[in-house]
């Protein structure tokens, strides 16, 4: 089960990355990307730069912690695990915002990954 906390953390990676480049290098293709989620691209847009640099940040900590937890390193099961209660935390805020089904669902996805890692026969 690990594999699949892997595979979703490359993928993670892969659109910090993305967005992340577009925010730090604007009016390429990538731009597009907004459209996904206009509402939290823009709202990244507002911070700038800084928070191109910090998803870059996070997606290059994201691919990581993937080869990492492949590689049965501990620091990328307790990175994951920070990723992942972290996530569920900011969609439990959400919640509280009135985006109930959205949060509610990603909670139960950031609460499926730390169960994997928790109970799976992991790390650490």
């Amino acid at each position: 089960m690990i594999i699949v906390v892997s595979v979703f953390l490359f993928f993670a990676a892969l659109m910090a990355a993305l967005v992340g480049f577009s925010l730090v290098v604007p009016g390429t293709a990538l731009d597009g990307l907004g459209t996904l989620n206009p509402s939290g691209y823009a709202a990244l847009h507002s911070i700038g730069r800084l928070a191109g640099v910090l998803l870059l940040a996070l997606g290059a900590g994201c691919g990581a912690a993937g080869v990492g937890l492949l590689r049965g390193r501990r620091w990328a099961w307790y990175f994951a695990l920070g990723v992942f209660l972290t996530n569920g935390l900011g969609d439990l805020v959400q919640i509280g915002l009135g985006r109930v089904a959205q949060g509610i669902t990603g909670v139960a996805i950031s609460l499926g990954f730390v169960w994997i890692l928790v109970r799976g026969k992991s790390l650490p």
